[in-house]
């Protein structure tokens, strides 16, 4: 039996371990390091318990400079695992079965069922999980596991026969090209193609046994302990293996969470950590990749891996990318730049008065490669005749027979377009003619960013210059990707109209929510906040209309308690995702706590918040130190400087757990705007 990982120098030591441990249980196997690196590092010569040592670009791989440029450290260590078994297969001719583990397993005892398991099946793989748990964390365990997929990744076990080639070949194929992470289209790195496994091969085997694999993901199920003779069990059954996976923050969370601290898998872990760094762990963790830097030694900009992999034209002219330099590969970009698609969207209800200059103002834009979608919810006066008059071929127009609301219509635009962004336009609003093209090179420019709006000019009818003056300032306040993050549970990072998105963005977070009536923009905005970054073009690119007959300004009190509600639930996925529920910090007057009580109260929030009403500023950071708080809430306004101001003078910096999130005199409006 064969037994081989992947590492780069920047994991040698997991390797030098997981080798370590594999020797001393499966003494008769041979374990081969494949090192994803141009030259082999000191450290695994030096070991005797390789038998071989195969750099990465000696397997064999078609392109091979191509695949690691285009793909990351973590992606490209996961792409090469078909191509390493491959070439095992065909350099051992003696060996039947062969395993694939992660560097970062450690073997606890002889992996005897795979051994049995590859005598009948060409094909052995092991869930993240093996039966249903009803609680609050195991349910969004599972649905990780539908997100990330079903089996693991860390190992995987083949015997030689004519099937295992024909799903080395097909997975190969599929990871040389789709070995990232994209949910929207439902990738995720060599580990989701694992899924068609069943559905493909008919000699493969699932794994079930609790000693394999026992994870972070798994710690609810699988309770380890040290019987009398000093075996390690796990639910009764020996160990196998555990997958360091994740190590540092999220394992230490998930122990915490599943593992009582007096649990052997405390010791386990320790252990561990100080039998990696015997092999220098801590000083090689940031060992740089080699294929991070071009031939010349100039750093590649990850921009451009992810650049080179969505361009198979640029893949076919440029084969050896790492020759070249980052201002080259831009060049061959522009060069082959078309033009952005953008799909312009309206929702209209009653719009008659404004709409056609709003949408003049969009078919007067100096960027021309747009289509522009209206959907008319179900109005009752003259917006399907004013709609019928319009005859330019990039407009396409949608009758509802009834009134849906603005989301319900916002998405179904959205779900009919065919640009790549989205760009809002309000029925009632105005766009500047160059607002698109600003737009348009901002995020051609701003490669990381998913969302872009601008500032405003308000315009009314109805409001005085000093209420005009004051929603500017509302509007306008924000300006930069940081003030608008740690804001945007107190004040929305933008007016709606302005907003320019990704839609692939917009798929991933679910869209807009046809449960909010008024702040299902807020909502949408809260959504792209935890995916990726939002920016703002500092100049006037919109005029905004204000009414005071308008839905939002009318009924401002409902609008307030939507925003509570969609803030709870962005707090409530946020911490879903890391599986710890939010322990808060609250600051404000007891008019405003009890307030601020009764909202979550009246939006029924799920998550039990243990929070402690703190106005008095002593001892503040004991309490913080104590309490390990994820969140701080500031109630009011004025209370932030003097918050910040005290928590530095005790040391404590402040960082993205910090947020406003309301003010108390007048909801979530300051200064009586809507006096």
């Amino acid at each position: 039996m064969l037994f081989t990982t992947i590492t780069c120098t920047n994991h040698l030591p997991l390797a030098l371990v997981l080798a370590k441990s594999l020797k001393k249980h499966q003494p008769n196997s041979k374990v081969v390091l494949c090192l994803l690196e141009e030259t082999i590092h000191p450290a695994a010569k030096n070991s005797t318990n390789f038998d071989e040592i195969i750099l990465a670009k000696d397997l064999g791989i078609p392109d091979f400079y191509q695949l690691v440029f285009k793909y990351t450290i973590y992606e490209s260590s996961c792409a090469i695992k078909p191509f390493l078994l491959k070439y095992l297969l065909n350099q051992y001719e003696d060996e039947e079965k062969f395993i694939y583990l992660d560097s970062d397993i450690k073997v606890y005892s002889p992996l005897e069922e795979i051994q049995s398991l590859l005598d009948n099946h060409s094909i052995v793989i092991t869930p993240h999980r093996l039966a249903p748990q009803d609680d609050y964390f195991t349910d969004w365990e599972e649905v990780v596991n539908l997100k990330d997929g079903v089996f693991n990744g860390g190992m995987i076990a083949i015997r030689r026969e004519t099937e295992t080639w024909e799903f080395i070949k097909w997975w190969g194929n599929r990871v040389k090209k789709y070995c990232y992470i994209d949910f929207e289209r439902g990738l995720f790195l060599d580990q989701k193609w694992l899924n068609l496994i069943p559905c493909f091969f008919d000699h493969y085997k699932v794994l079930k046994h609790v000693g394999y694999n026992v994870a972070s993901w798994n710690f609810s199920q699988r309770q380890v302990e040290q019987s009398e003779n000093n075996q390690l069990l796990v639910n009764g059954t020996p160990l196998r293996f555990i997958h360091f996976s994740g190590l540092g923050k999220w394992f230490e969370e998930k122990l915490e969470i599943y593992v009582d601290k007096r649990n052997i898998l405390y010791e386990l872990k320790t252990e561990y950590l100080d039998e990696i760094e015997t092999y220098g762990y801590l000083s090689m963790k940031d060992y740089p990749w080699c294929y991070n830097y071009f031939n010349s030694g100039e750093f590649i900009k990850p921009e451009l891996k992810t650049l080179y992999r969505e361009s198979e034209d640029l893949q076919m002219q440029i084969p050896h990318p790492l020759q070249l330099s980052n201002k080259t590969i831009m060049k061959y970009k522009k060069k082959n730049n078309t033009p952005l698609t953008v799909s312009v969207i309206t929702a209209v209800y009653n719009g008659e008065e404004f709409l056609l200059e709003a949408i003049n103002s969009i078919l007067s834009q100096s960027y021309k490669e747009y289509e522009y979608i209206i959907v008319n919810d179900g109005s009752t006066d003259k917006t399907k005749e004013i709609l019928s008059q319009i005859k330019d071929s990039r407009v396409k127009v949608i009758h509802l027979n009834k009134n849906m609301g603005a989301a319900y219509c916002l998405n179904l635009a959205i779900q009919n377009s065919k640009g790549k962004w989205i760009a809002v336009q309000d029925a009632d609003d105005i766009s500047n003619p160059e607002r698109l093209e600003m737009q348009v090179k901002h995020v051609q420019s701003h490669p990381d960013v998913i969302a872009v709006g601008s500032m405003v000019q308000c315009i009314s009818d109805t409001l005085t210059e000093d209420q005009l003056a004051g929603m500017v300032s509302h509007f306008n306040s924000l300006k930069s990707r940081d003030e608008m993050y740690r804001s945007r549970f107190f004040q929305t990072p933008f007016c709606h109209g302005t907003v320019f998105f990704s839609k692939k963005a917009y798929f991933l977070v679910g869209g807009y929510d046809k449960n909010y009536k008024i702040a299902y923009d807020w909502d949408l905005w809260m959504k792209l906040f935890q995916v990726g970054p939002i920016d703002k073009i500092n100049h006037v690119l919109y005029k905004y209309r204000i009414d005071k007959n308008s839905l939002s300004f009318k009924k401002w009190e409902s609008t307030y308690f939507e925003i509570i509600k969609l803030t709870i639930t962005c707090m409530n996925s946020i911490h879903a995702k890391t599986n710890q529920l939010p322990k808060l910090i609250i600051y404000g007057t007891s008019r405003t706590r009890k307030n601020f009580q009764t909202s979550f109260q009246r939006n029924e929030y799920k998550n039990p918040v243990k929070y402690r009403d703190y106005t008095e500023l002593q001892n503040k950071k004991a309490l913080l130190k104590k309490s390990k708080s994820s969140v701080i809430i500031i109630l009011e306004e004025h209370f932030k400087e003097e918050v910040i101001n005290t928590l530095e003078q005790d040391g404590l910096t402040l960082n993205q757990n910090f947020f406003l999130l309301h003010n108390g005199n007048h909801g979530f409006i300051e200064n009586g705007y809507f006096n």
